[in-house]
Parts: C-alpha cells; sequence; structure tokens
C-alpha cells in the first residue's frame, strides 16, 4: 500500500518527539502510538487520519499489541486503510 511507508516515517518521527513523561513511582510505562489512514479510493474523496495512544506497563505486551495492530492495513476497489503501530518507552 502507497501510505504504508510514509505512515512507518511519520509514526518514527512522533516517537522521537513523544514527550518523554514521568511514570507513576519508578515504573517504566510503554505506550502504544497508531496512526490511521483512511481512503475512499476515489480521486478527490479525501483522507481522513486519525492517531490514539495507549499505555502499557511491559514492552512485551506493548510489542505484541503493535504485532497485531500492524495487520490492519486494508485495500480494496472501493477504499483503502493504512494503519501503523509502534512502542515508545516513557521514562
Amino acid at each position: 500500500m502507497a501510505y504504508a511507508g510514509r505512515l512507518e516515517q511519520l509514526a518514527n518521527a512522533m516517537a522521537q518527539c513523544y514527550p518523554r513523561a514521568v511514570a507513576k513511582g519508578d515504573m517504566e510505562m510503554w505506550v502504544l502510538l497508531i496512526i490511521a489512514l483512511a481512503s475512499p479510493g476515489a480521486p478527490g474523496g479525501g483522507v481522513h487520519s486519525s492517531m490514539t495512544t495507549l499505555q502499557f506497563q511491559t514492552q512485551a505486551v506493548c510489542e505484541n499489541a503493535a504485532k497485531t495492530v500492524n495487520q490492519m492495513n486494508v485495500r480494496s476497489a472501493a477504499s483503502s486503510l493504512a494503519v501503523t503501530a509502534s512502542c515508545i518507552q516513557q521514562k
């Protein structure tokens, strides 16, 4: 999909800029950053984008969620959906 490479670049850039918050206590948290682009497939139909974050206590759980989310890319004659997810460690 044409958006997949750009979404990955955007997610990596946002991961570098994401504020490094201090977690409660000494526990380090992991943030799953999800970016989605949806296009109707027709010229001039516009594009919808969305970004959301989820917090996890361990890297393993965050990476497993990212792996699942990254499998959601859909492409058909009528529309396209490109999704990328990256884990970011909060410090």
